[in-house]
């Protein structure tokens, strides 16, 4: 939990803490400034990130039951009080490649720049009731590939890996669709992972554990990151010589979450 006495603290350091800061930039979205500090009054060390002066706070603790990594949905009149939990240590947090990923789709520029972003365009309330799970996740899942690219890996490993972690969460989405829609049951899921060299029934079952709780919970992400990019081939098509990434990503970040549909009736 973010305290208001944390919060205080945070704002001090970020007025009178020049020399901690230092300034990059990524994805050519926006100017960050981050420092990492440990907090005398909680005992916990906190990267901090701030960019559009919105301050995003990730407290780095153990969590026992989450999952690695979760951005935090602020109310929309504490847009400013951005909150990301993980259970890792700060050396592994600085070093991991797959923590890197994993903050590129919760944090930069997945959901927590995409929530930022779209609240400062200062959009009608009713935009930040709606709930378009394809928009989100799949924008989140989008940036966490295209994260792949930026890191220190060589393209050629960048590509594997990408396209790793694109294979296996697209076997999910069709292990979500076997179970909730044609009924699959424990056994026939193991049957579609040993096709594909995956045969410890173990993690099987653990994947079918967790598809049975979340019923479809999965389309969300693989279906929402296949719509980006085809929203970017259509654009690619019909931009021609004007396309620039730069332009897709402000155009798609502009509308906001909505089903693609209207998204694509807005782009084109």
């Amino acid at each position: 939990r973010i305290t208001d006495l944390t919060m205080q603290f945070i704002y001090f350091l970020v007025k009178n803490n020049e020399l901690m800061i230092r300034n990059f930039t990524v994805y050519g979205l926006a100017n960050l400034v981050t420092f990492v500090f440990w907090n005398l009054y909680d005992k916990q060390f906190y990267l901090l990130i701030i960019s559009n002066n919105a301050i995003f706070i990730i407290w780095i603790r153990l969590f026992e039951i989450t999952c690695q990594c979760i951005y935090i949905v602020v109310l929309i009149f504490h847009i400013q009080k951005q909150a990301i939990g993980n259970d890792i240590g700060y050396t592994r947090l600085l070093d991991n490649r797959r923590f890197f990923t994993t903050f590129a789709h919760e944090g930069y520029p997945g959901h927590l720049y995409q929530n930022v972003y779209y609240a400062s365009l200062h959009p009608n309330p009713i935009r930040c009731v709606l709930n378009y799970g394809g928009y989100t996740e799949g924008w989140a899942t989008y940036s966490e590939m295209m994260s792949y690219y930026f890191s220190t890996l060589t393209k050629e490993q960048a590509t594997i890996f990408q396209r790793n972690s694109s294979v296996i969460l697209g076997l999910y989405a069709l292990a979500d669709m076997g179970i909730h829609y044609d009924g699959w049951k424990l056994a026939d899921a193991a049957a579609f992972f040993h096709t594909y060299g995956i045969t410890d029934d173990a993690t099987i079952e653990d994947i079918y554990d967790l598809i049975i709780a979340d019923p479809a919970n999965y389309l969300k992400y693989y279906i929402g990151y296949l719509e980006f990019l085809e929203l970017k081939k259509n654009a690619v098509d019909k931009w021609g010589d004007n396309f620039t990434q730069m332009r897709f990503h402000k155009a798609v970040l502009d509308v906001g979450p909505a089903s693609f549909d209207v998204i694509r009736a807005y782009l084109f």
